[in-house]
């Protein structure tokens, strides 16, 4: 082999990297919903009023997909939304923080009582729940959204094997699957799911067919969706829920790679 002579350098043998592709989003809401489907969603949502649970639930959906939507609330709504909470909190806590998250996802500043339930929710997290782990992994997601100060990582720690161990275990039911997985990354975002192209082909024709058939589900199931394609999914210091993507561009077209300075040899 000869040895390599620098005056001999032929710039048109020379190579550029270029970067790795980042590949498109698995779900971007913007381009994957359709101006008819969000016609029907806020269609939908907004014949539900009478009903506040079930209006409160369908528009904290529609503000995760577009935050920008602007959902209006009445004081007298406000005030029947406090009522509701106070019944859910002596009917049923799954139920209430299920409502109580809608509510601090709608609107984070929005006035929860939560006094009186942590002593029942420690309970629950460290008695009743952990042999019914589907419940235990939503509970414990839906508090952190409402008051992460109080149901943090903490109250997780010691259940996260058994939590992984259920997830991994209950694979089949794809619907059941993105709710699960939805719920621990709102838990611990930096879990490794292992959500393959053939989990996300199966989920967004599991998208499909809520299509035209269930708006509400389907508005349901693109926000798990969206949380789970996030390059962040955040609870603030106070709770609520802050779910950044990726702008399409980034996640699709390559960078330019810089054209080396030409030199004279």
């Amino acid at each position: 082999m000869s040895a390599f002579n620098p005056e001999r350098l032929n710039i048109n043998d020379l190579t550029i990297e270029e970067p790795e592709e980042k590949g498109e989003l698995p779900f971007n809401p913007e381009t994957y919903i359709t101006k008819e489907d969000w016609e029907s969603m806020m269609e939908q949502m907004e014949e539900s009023r009478d009903d506040l649970f079930s209006f409160v639930g369908k528009a904290a959906a529609i503000k995760i997909l577009n935050p920008e939507v602007n959902i209006k609330i009445t004081d007298k709504e406000r005030e029947d939304i406090k009522e509701l909470l106070e019944v859910w909190k002596k009917r049923n806590w799954y139920g209430f923080f299920q409502f109580a998250m809608s509510c601090r996802i709608l609107d984070p500043k929005m006035d929860i009582p939560t006094s009186g339930y942590h002593n029942e929710i420690r309970q629950a997290f460290q008695e009743k729940l952990k042999n019914q782990m589907s419940h235990y992994i939503g509970m414990a997601a839906r508090a952190k959204v409402v008051e992460p100060a109080r149901v943090g990582r903490t109250s997780t720690e010691e259940m996260w094997p058994e939590v992984m161990k259920y997830f991994e275990t209950h694979r089949k039911d794809i619907q059941h699957f993105t709710e699960k997985a939805t719920e621990i990354k709102i838990l611990k975002p930096e879990e490794n799911l292992d959500l393959t192209e053939e989990v996300w082909d199966k989920m967004l024709n599991k998208l499909d067919s809520l299509r035209g058939e269930d708006m509400t589900q389907f508005s349901q199931y693109a926000m798990d969706l969206k949380i789970l394609a996030a390059q962040e999914v955040k609870v603030p210091e106070g709770g609520g829920l802050e779910v950044k993507m990726r702008r399409e561009q980034e996640a699709s077209e390559p960078e330019i790679p810089l054209i080396p300075e030409k030199k004279s040899f």
